[in-house]
C-alpha cells in the first residue's frame, strides 16, 4: 500500500489537480451550455454550479492521502479538511447565496430607480447533489491515481 514518497507525493498533487480540472471545465461546459454562450471567465474561475470543484479537489486529496498512506495522521487531517470543506460548501456558501438572492431583490423592489453598479453574485453555494458528484469526481481521480503505480 504505501510507496515512494516523492512518487505518492507527485501522485497525490495529480489526482488534486486533475479532479479539479475536470469538475471545473465540467461546471464551464454546463453553464455556457445552459447559457447558449461562452463564458471563458466563468470556464475557469466560476464558483457554485454543477459540479463543486472544491468538493472534487479535497475528496480527491482525502482519498488520495489514504490510499498512498493508509490510516495516518495525515489520511485523517485530510478527511477532517474535506468534512470541513463540504461542509462549508453546503451552508456558509449556500446561505450566502441565498442571502445575496434577497438583497438583490430588495434592491429591485425597494430602490427602482437606483442603478447600483453590479448586483450581488447569487451562485456561490453548492446544493448537494453538486456536492456529492464532486466527491464522486475526486473519488475517482484518486482511485485512477492510486492504480496507476
Amino acid at each position: 500500500m504505501l510507496m515512494n514518497t516523492s512518487n505518492s507525493e507527485y501522485m497525490i498533487a495529480i489526482s488534486c489537480v486533475t479532479a479539479w480540472c475536470i469538475a471545473q471545465l465540467t461546471k464551464g461546459v454546463l453553464f455556457c451550455r445552459a447559457q447558449q454562450r461562452i463564458n471563458l471567465q466563468y470556464l475557469i474561475f466560476g464558483q457554485g454550479g454543477m459540479p463543486s470543484s472544491h468538493s472534487a479537489f479535497v475528496s480527491a486529496l482525502a482519498f488520495s492521502t489514504f490510499f498512498y498512506q493508509g490510516l495516518s495522521t495525515t489520511s485523517i487531517i485530510a478527511f477532517a479538511l474535506m468534512l470541513i470543506t463540504l461542509r462549508d460548501a453546503m451552508g456558509v456558501r449556500l446561505a450566502a447565496n441565498d442571502h445575496a438572492k434577497a438583497i438583490n431583490q430588495l434592491n429591485k423592489t425597494c430602490f427602482p430607480s437606483k442603478n447600483f453598479s453590479s448586483p450581488l453574485c447569487e451562485l456561490i453555494g453548492h446544493q448537494p447533489k453538486e456536492v456529492a458528484i464532486g466527491v464522486m469526481i475526486g473519488l475517482i481521480c484518486a482511485a485512477g491515481a492510486s492504480l496507476w503505480r
